[in-house]
């Protein structure tokens, strides 16, 4: 086992990381060319001076930064590196089954389509990552240094997206106000998909990576660790993120809550109590903005009292499922992931090509292999986190578990954030968050 100082501090990574995300912010917000290559040499500086905790901390950072980066190559050095300098320490074994399990498996179906080695690259990548957490003790990492990275760089992403819409979009605070914009998407001022710090984002992306963030800041309070600073940043992230106005982070922040009250010690009705407080808060906050803004709280309901609340995804679940049965050769193998929204509506002929729904995802990837992959993914994940921590508690599992929620309707295999972050939920379920000895806490 490798022994080492333990970096109390972090100025160095502290640095580099704030280097980093002004040049992102040169480049994007602010309409300056700068070479990506510069920020993959930042990178690897962090990686190359940095501890374990540090080159942790800037994998799990590139979820936020996964559209303004390289985050391939990126989390390509960052692994590279972790494993020279840590290979000692890693315990490989049906983790790096299943990783040469999905490369094999994707690589088979390259056969019938054309091989874009950085596409396959971008896929295999997060199951790299994946992997190798799984091969370290992740229980004694320094967690709250950890999240609080991440935290400050989905913040910093925040205020990029905010900084470029705000100057290059036409956005208009006083609009949103008035429920006239979307931050990320707006059929009024013809703002669509606005870049997050570089590439396309959509709103509820947006939302899920704020809740994430937020609630690996509220874990840090069942660690005892938490500051004054940890709720400032969170209520940023929050506010942000309800600039997009979107309903799925509405329904992850609540289910995020909900985990929270029902993670907390005590009896049900004393949870149910307070559930129903907050709720109550709640429809006081509602009734003040209603008077105060109410354009804005009529935008809101607006949102809800749609015809199709659903946007589409009734419908394209219905669509999807008779396609799965309609073609055994996607049932039993799938079409892969080269090229996968083309296959769907050039080769297939459905109209539309993405499938809101994680199951319906990887069945017409990887067919029921693939779902075999996933699950013993998922039931080995669990295994070494209990192997790591045998008090797992529902506050461990609320990051995994608002990623498999939003994914019922939305993307995991074919969404990059998605699958980096499952490497967050891994992370969060080998911690002990009732422990009283924590490692590097002052991170």
């Amino acid at each position: 086992m490798i022994q080492e100082r333990i970096n109390k501090t972090h100025k160095r990574f502290g640095c580099l990381l704030c280097i980093l995300l002004f040049l992102i912010t040169v480049r994007y917000a602010f309409q300056i060319d700068i070479p990506r290559v510069i920020f993959l040499l930042v990178i690897a500086m962090i990686a190359a001076f940095g501890d374990r905790n540090e080159i942790i901390a800037m994998c799990i950072c590139c979820i936020p930064l996964h559209e303004s980066i390289d985050f391939y190559y990126a989390l390509v050095i960052c692994m590279a590196i972790y494993v020279l300098k840590y290979y000692r320490t890693l315990s490989f074994g049906a983790n790096l089954v299943l990783l040469l399990a999905v490369m094999v498996w994707e690589l088979l179906h390259c056969f019938s389509t054309s091989l874009n080695v950085i596409l396959y690259l971008s896929y295999i990548v997060p199951f790299a990552l994946l992997a190798i957490f799984m091969a370290s003790d992740m229980k004694n990492v320094a967690y709250p240094f950890i999240i609080r990275a991440f935290s400050f760089t989905v913040l910093a992403s925040f205020l990029m997206l905010f900084v470029r819409v705000l100057f290059f979009a036409d956005f208009d605070f006083l609009l949103a106000l008035a429920g006239l914009q979307r931050m990320g998407s707006d059929k009024h001022s013809g703002i669509q998909n606005i870049a997050i710090s570089g590439g396309q984002i959509n709103p509820n992306t947006l939302g899920v990576i704020a809740v994430l963030a937020s609630s690996g800041l509220m874990q840090l309070r069942s660690m005892k660790v938490g500051r004054v600073s940890d709720v400032i940043v969170m209520s940023a992230i929050l506010i942000f993120a309800a600039l997009g106005t979107s309903r799925t982070y509405l329904a992850c922040l609540a289910l995020m809550i909900i985990l929270l009250i029902f993670s907390e010690k005590g009896g049900m009705v004393k949870k149910l109590r307070l559930i129903a407080i907050l709720t109550f808060a709640v429809g006081i906050a509602a009734a003040i903005v209603a008077v105060v803004f109410p354009d804005t709280f009529s935008f809101f309901v607006s949102r809800f009292l749609v015809d199709d609340i659903t946007t589409g995804r009734g419908e394209a679940l219905v669509l999807f499922n008779r396609f799965i049965w309609d073609h055994p050769n996607v049932l039993f193998f799938g079409i892969g992931l080269q090229d996968y929204g083309d296959l769907i509506t050039k080769v297939y002929r459905v109209w539309n090509n993405v499938p809101h729904n994680s199951i319906q995802e990887i069945t017409i990837a990887w067919g029921i292999p693939g779902l075999l992959i996933f699950t013993v993914q998922f039931f080995y994940m669990y295994r070494e986190a209990v192997r790591r921590n045998a008090k797992i508690s529902l506050i461990n599992w609320i990051p995994l578990i608002i990623i498999l929620f939003k994914s019922i309707a939305g993307q995991l295999l074919t969404s990059s954030y998605t699958m980096l972050a499952l490497a967050l939920a891994y992370l969060s379920l080998c911690q002990n968050f009732h422990s009283e000895k924590l490692l590097d806490t002052k991170g």
